[in-house]
């Protein structure tokens, strides 16, 4: 069985996402119409990835979308049965059918490589997915088979195999939140800084768009998920724990937020975290403290990989 090891290749990582089936002739249009990302740009090659709302534009759900010939595969970490009944009450008189996936593994590549190793490996169906700025593919292999896929990843095709404390380093870095962690249903897009990610702004309508639309106007949010980058630690700071939950403090030492997810110890180096913050601490380059240490604010989303 392959490990995480000295690999060059890109990140691999099975999350315990449900799965969706959606076919039907008016399948893409009908879900295009709900969803905040181009589902009709969706192909056998490019994935999506886009957002449920509800009429108030809060996020329900976030979903990663691919295809086959046949039709869409939809896999999200939400429970998969609230999210069928949900979808499936949406169903008029559309050509669709939306049903409960079963049997399935997905599995997920972060990296230089992503999709080349996708495809280089059997699958139901596999796509580009661009959760952040670095290369990245998502798979859904039957269960039987999930075993055998993985190790060819990661022995013939130099994928590193994550355990979850690598993955949280891994995607705090990059600035992907995830839902229930660092995002939820109390967020809207703007909010959970997804506003630019998965909403497609080409688009006509979805559930929850006029009040996106309008909160897109207004440019301005109470609070929004940002990127903390710690000073290099001084005065024997370092190889305290980093943990969710642990206040931001203004230079004052006034709360202004909370850490969602971290990943390492106050320690010298680059040390990022996660956080929900208060305007307009939320804005790129202010400084604050977190456990007394100095750190700037950044972008989710950083500029480059």
């Amino acid at each position: 069985m392959g490990t995480s090891g000295a690999k060059s290749g890109p990140a691999l990582r099975a999350p315990a996402w449900g799965t969706l089936r959606v076919r039907g002739s008016e399948a893409r249009s009908w879900l295009h119409g709900l969803l905040t990302c181009n589902v009709e740009g969706v192909t056998a090659e490019r994935g999506a990835w886009g957002l449920l709302l509800s009429k108030r534009g809060k996020i329900v759900c976030d979903l990663t979308i691919i295809a086959d010939a046949d039709g869409l595969w939809l896999g999200s970490a939400s429970d998969i049965g609230r999210l069928h009944t949900l979808l499936d009450e949406y169903l008029v008189m559309e050509d669709a059918e939306i049903e409960l996936g079963s049997g399935t593994t997905w599995l997920t590549l972060h990296g230089a490589g992503a999709l080349a190793a996708a495809r280089h490996v059997p699958s139901l169906a596999a796509g580009e997915l661009g959760w952040n700025r670095n290369e990245g593919a998502a798979l859904l292999v039957v269960d039987a088979e999930a075993a055998a896929v993985r190790d060819q990843l990661v022995d013939d095709l130099g994928a590193r195999l994550l355990d979850e404390a690598e993955w949280t380093l891994l995607r705090v870095r990059s600035g992907l939140p995830l839902f229930g962690v660092d995002f939820g249903p109390d967020d809207n897009p703007h909010e959970a800084a997804l506003d630019r990610r998965t909403v497609d702004w080409s688009k006509g309508c979805y559930l929850g768009q006029e009040v996106v639309c309008m909160q897109d106007m207004r440019g301005k949010v109470k609070r929004r998920l940002v990127r903390l980058k710690l000073d290099a630690a001084v005065g024997g700071a370092g190889g305290r724990p980093l943990v969710a939950g642990q206040p931001v403090t203004d230079p004052a030492g006034t709360e202004v937020g909370r850490v969602t997810s971290a990943a390492g110890e106050l320690e010298a180096g680059e040390v990022f975290v996660i956080a929900r913050l208060k305007a307009p601490f939320f804005e790129p380059g202010s400084r604050v403290l977190l456990e007394q240490q100095p750190a700037t604010v950044l972008e989710l989303l950083p500029e480059s990989p």
